[in-house]
């Protein structure tokens, strides 16, 4: 069962003109890459976010959807652009929080640009091995 899911609202516009390039400029949001995965007690979440600190990432849960947004400033300065793929501008990612997630336990960190969240599963989702006599 899948108890951290990305929330991403999309239009039918989205769907019809998606071509496969991506615009990195400030008028445009993204998300970035992450990774999902479990054990035993917990759930995590990893997100990279190259060159950004924690005090440019925020992250809350509202009626059970975690949002973490931030911003990457743009470079001062004029340059002569070859190439662009970093982005510049706001991100945002949207996960939806399963049953078996504990929101109260929630634990995030940031180390070496990647964003490390951590959730306790409830008691209800925690496999309990049972003694066969």
């Amino acid at each position: 069962m899948n108890n951290l899911t990305l929330y991403k609202p999309s239009t039918l516009a989205d769907w019809l003109f998606d071509d496969g390039y991506y615009d990195f400029s400030p008028s445009r949001s993204y998300s970035p890459r992450a990774d999902i995965y479990s054990d035993e007690k917990n759930y995590y979440l990893e997100l990279e976010l190259p060159g950004l600190e924690k005090k440019d990432v925020k992250a809350e849960v509202i009626e059970g959807v975690l949002n973490i947004e931030g911003t990457y400033k743009e470079r001062e300065g004029k340059f002569l652009w070859f190439k662009k793929e970093r982005p510049v501008g706001k991100f945002n990612a949207s996960y939806r929080l399963g049953k078996e997630i504990n929101a109260e336990s929630i634990e995030a960190k940031m180390e070496n640009g990647v964003l490390r969240i951590k959730f306790a599963k409830t008691p209800k989702a925690v496999p309990k091995a049972i003694e066969v006599k």
